[in-house]
């Protein structure tokens, strides 16, 4: 394995920039042209990768939204291999485009991803992912995006989630939907999630807006938490109708996007996702999240796009 430290001097342009978006240039600009930011997402979700801003100070975890002050941080990183710093990219499907297809325009390709497809691969040899039947479906996506393991893929879902999972079709759409997908900003990116949860208690509409991090005794797990570096996260609950034996079925709306954050702010109310057996939710044979829609701007317009993922076939209902 190797470790990586990078002295990077911080500008006024660059302070402005999310610490992901600051090691995707680094990278860039020193190692890999094509690195992606979606790639430094990935490094920072399962690397080991910290930070100092003075010379001696405690190093610190790097998170993908931390803004970095200057004049100069240095950035570390462990547990990269030979092939970490070398081109990658991603190949279609063996069994061809076999995810529904929502919606497709010049612009944009939707899918309804299924619960337990990986959203991307980790290598070139995983091949059975919606990167992969989103290239078997359009294969310039790989000429588009070259040597990527996530051609123009915008988000990410995890395994066990199903829904909307959305694909640019070229850079400037890619960079736009990016930007604009966990931020408040305007216009932003909207996304209503369905969940079945078990709960003890009747569960109400309500604001969730706890800031999360990850939990210093798992890799896996996020925490609600009240430090300062701790991200923002708010979740909406827009409706809870009940299914009977202790079950919910709530319709949600996120309105950031840190890691499991829906599943984080459940298990923090007391109601865990059905299934989640990461954040002590019920045992099932699945875990009941779905990325139900997403109301999409289109770039340099006023117009959106209303996208909508049908709830699996096995999805519960109330009980007459």
């Amino acid at each position: 394995m190797i470790s990586l430290t990078i002295g990077v001097e911080i500008t006024a342009e660059s302070s402005a920039l999310r610490a992901d978006e600051v090691l995707t240039q680094e990278i860039r600009q020193r190692f890999l042209p094509s690195f992606s930011r979606n790639r430094a997402k990935q490094w920072i979700a399962t690397k080991s990768i910290t930070y100092r801003e003075k010379p001696g100070a405690p190093l610190k975890a790097l998170a993908p939204s931390l803004r970095l002050r200057g004049p100069f941080v240095e950035i570390r990183i462990e547990g990269l291999d030979a092939t970490d710093l070398a081109p990658a990219r991603a190949h279609a499907s063996m069994q061809g485009s076999f995810l529904p297809v929502i919606y497709q325009d010049d612009q944009l390709l939707v899918l309804n991803k299924s619960h337990g497809i990986p959203s991307q691969p980790l290598s070139p040899l995983e091949t059975e992912t919606a990167v992969g039947s989103a290239i078997a479906l359009l294969p310039e996506l790989s000429k588009t995006f070259m040597n990527s393991l996530e051609p123009g893929l915008v988000h990410r879902l995890d395994v066990d989630t199903s829904g909307v999972l959305c694909f640019a079709k070229d850079e400037k759409t890619l960079d736009f939907l990016q930007r604009h997908w966990n931020r408040s900003a305007i216009p932003r990116v909207r996304k209503w999630y369905r969940a079945i949860v078990h709960s003890t208690k009747r569960v109400r509409t309500q604001r969730i807006d706890h800031a999360i991090e990850r939990n210093p005794k798992s890799t896996k797990r996020m925490q609600v938490s009240r430090k300062k570096t701790a991200l923002t996260a708010r979740t909406y609950i827009r409706a809870a109708n009940p299914l009977g034996k202790g079950l919910w079925d709530l319709t949600i709306e996120i309105e950031t996007g840190v890691q499991h954050q829906i599943r984080c702010h459940l298990a923090h109310i007391h109601s865990p996702i059905l299934g989640d057996d990461l954040y002590r939710g019920k045992k099932s044979s699945r875990l009941w999240l779905h990325a139900w829609r997403a109301e999409i701007p289109k770039p340099q317009s006023k117009k959106t796009r209303m996208v909508e993922a049908p709830l699996p076939a096995d999805w519960p209902v109330a009980q007459s």
